[in-house]
């Protein structure tokens, strides 16, 4: 697993696991956690994101994602992806 992620320009994300090696959390600098809300199988379902936002991952019979809704706290849809990350809204 993969516990950190460095980027071209030096921040580091650090990644959180449960014990089934499934993504629990991503942790931002100077931000906060973003945490995951629940599986199917394998696929992540969403994301808790620092401030409340919540993204919403939809997908295919070949498990590809094939939409992901964004909300605010207040849950009110404030982007949507599509197929081949078209942005919709």
């Amino acid at each position: 697993m993969k516990k950190s992620f460095s980027g071209p320009d030096g921040i580091t994300y650090d990644y959180a696991y449960d014990d089934d090696n499934q993504l629990t959390g991503i942790h931002i600098p100077g931000l906060a956690y973003a945490t995951h809300g629940s599986y199917t199988w394998n696929r992540l379902d969403d994301l808790l994101l620092p401030g409340g936002g919540k993204l919403y991952y939809q997908y295919d019979a070949l498990q590809r994602v094939t939409a992901i809704t964004g909300k605010n706290p207040a849950g009110n849809p404030v982007m949507n992806y599509g197929p081949i990350g078209t942005l919709l809204q």
